[in-house]
């Protein structure tokens, strides 16, 4: 039996500041969220947004609400994936604006390491997916995702440009399939 990899970046704190450029895919990369004819008018495509793409949208807004450390900043909702440019901030962990957990071990006096349980990226994703997949009434979602933590400002202006382009090379990606929206 064949161990998983763990995709996250070894030593790295995710409850730490900063922004964020996470991906996650639909199971079996269905292509359900959303459809992009070809617009011969323009040359471009034009994305809409499936019910399931609808729902997608209204979650993660609401997870502005539920997280108030977390700012979406720019999105791109695709046939078969998501893509998040999030911003992590100080702030409580949760609607209650309870202390981080991290704060509370530290001040406990025991290590300011947190475990996987208290950090924000992997609590924002699991949400998302779990809310989702609930207001679906299906399950959508494959089991990881992928992370990229932004070093500097050239990389948040590289990922934006990468999600606004994204729905124009749809037909380049490596899942897109012949024939599907």
């Amino acid at each position: 039996m064949s161990t998983r990899k763990d995709p996250r970046l070894e030593g790295w704190d995710y409850s730490k500041n900063g922004a964020y450029f996470l991906t996650f895919c639909t199971l079996h990369r269905e292509p359900t969220l959303v459809s992009i004819p070809y617009s011969h008018t323009f040359h471009a495509p034009s994305v809409r947004l499936t019910p399931l793409g609808e729902s997608v949208e209204h979650q993660l807004h609401e997870l502005e609400r539920y997280y108030p450390w977390m700012h979406l900043v720019h999105y791109a909702i695709m046939p078969n994936h998501v893509h998040l440019l999030v911003l992590i901030e100080d702030a409580g962990a949760g609607a209650s604006g309870t202390p981080p957990p991290t704060q509370k071990l530290v001040g406990a006096g025991l290590p300011d390491r947190p475990n996987r349980a208290n950090q924000k990226i992997p609590a924002l994703i699991s949400t998302l997916k779990r809310l989702t997949n609930r207001a679906c009434g299906r399950q959508l979602w494959q089991r990881s995702y992928y992370d990229h933590i932004i070093r500097d400002e050239n990389d948040f202006s590289r990922i934006w440009t990468y999600i606004d382009n994204n729905p124009k090379q749809w037909e380049l990606d490596r899942y897109y399939r012949e024939g599907t929206p």
